[in-house]
């Protein structure tokens, strides 16, 4: 998979520890009948965001994908087309974010886990084009906050950008 970008965070971001952390992520969008997705809003925070996915010891990058999609978005996917992946990292830390592109196929209500409550997450159907200029509004409020601002607003132009020269 290709590597579409490489941030290079700051060092006094969030991590204080001196032992080198790696983690697997996977993120992208996925988009229903009406070319609507969900983002979400972390209201503590002041920011929108893509929904984002761990990868448990024991699954592949798309088994992840559907199953935190699920649990994110309560939306039921397929068609999954694996796209890049962006690396953050600084001296200590580094996150690699596998990104895709899914169909929903079925939804339903989505209820909240007390630890996504604590943060007051809202999901709102958006359109790409909407998704794109909430983003770029948004003030969060920590440094950590900023990069994921930057991050998700840098993967969701890219993904306009690639699902644009499809139409043509």
């Amino acid at each position: 998979m290709t590597t579409l970008k490489i941030f290079e965070l700051p060092e006094s971001w969030e991590h204080t520890t001196t032992k080198k952390t790696y983690r697997t992520a996977c993120r992208g969008i996925v988009l229903d009948k009406d070319n609507l997705m969900p983002l979400l809003f972390v209201w503590n925070d002041n920011y929108h965001k893509l929904p984002w996915w761990w990868m448990e010891d024991n699954e592949d990058k798309i088994m992840a994908f559907k199953r935190e999609v699920i649990e994110e978005t309560w939306c039921e996917i397929e068609d999954i087309e694996e796209i890049w992946n962006v690396i953050e990292k600084d001296s200590t830390w580094e996150q690699t974010s596998y990104c895709y592109i899914g169909k929903i196929i079925k939804k339903w209500n989505h209820k909240f886990t007390p630890g996504e409550k604590n943060k007051w997450y809202v999901i709102k159907w958006v359109s790409i084009p909407e998704a794109l200029s909430l983003i770029e509004k948004d003030s969060p409020r920590t440094l950590g906050s900023v990069w994921r601002q930057q991050r998700d607003l840098y993967i969701l132009q890219e993904i306009k950008k690639k699902l644009s020269t499809r139409k043509k």
